[in-house]
């Protein structure tokens, strides 16, 4: 395991857990990090592609992240982001290192944010299309893959409301 290979990890991840694209992160500055009132850290700023604002706050794992390694980019920037071919390179490398057979690039990782950390936890799709930074809700729909655990999730509600109404 090489430092450029988890320090690239590390960038798919904070990605993953904040749902920032490539290149929003690139040019993602410190000040651009912002506490509320009650001291979480948000994330707000607009993206480079559409021009959308979105706003994240960030969980335990995106602060240990910004904490190991604060300080090492060039002023102001957040991070120091190599290119994304050398990223998706090193995604290539790290999967197939754990047995993974799926091709994974540093965009997924915004697919992941949503499917994964939002919508399967019953976040509404409006909301997760704001996060992302989407003007419109149909481009969401292209993050928006129902999993089986969705759909489980869906049927256990749904039972446990009827709660035997309809019971022969």
């Amino acid at each position: 395991r090489s430092a450029k290979h988890e320090y690239h990890r590390d960038l798919f991840l904070l990605s993953c857990f904040t749902e920032i694209c490539y290149k929003d992160m690139r040019y993602l500055t410190c000040e651009q990090i912002i506490p509320d009132t009650k001291g979480h850290l948000w994330l707000h700023g607009n993206r480079c592609k559409t021009g959308g604002e979105y706003m994240v706050n960030f969980l335990p794992a995106d602060l240990r992240l910004l904490e190991k390694y604060r300080g090492t980019a060039p002023s102001p920037l957040a991070f120091d982001m190599p290119g994304l071919s050398s990223i998706n390179c090193s995604l290539r490398r790290i999967t197939k290192q754990c047995g993974i057979p799926r091709h994974i690039t540093f965009h997924l990782a915004r697919h992941t944010f949503a499917t994964t950390l939002c919508l399967s936890q019953g976040i509404p799709l409006s909301t997760v299309s704001k996060m992302l930074g989407h003007k419109q809700i149909t481009t969401t729909l292209f993050y928006a893959q129902t999993t089986p655990i969705m759909i489980e999730d869906a049927i256990d509600r749904v039972e446990s409301r009827l709660g035997g109404k309809f019971a022969a």
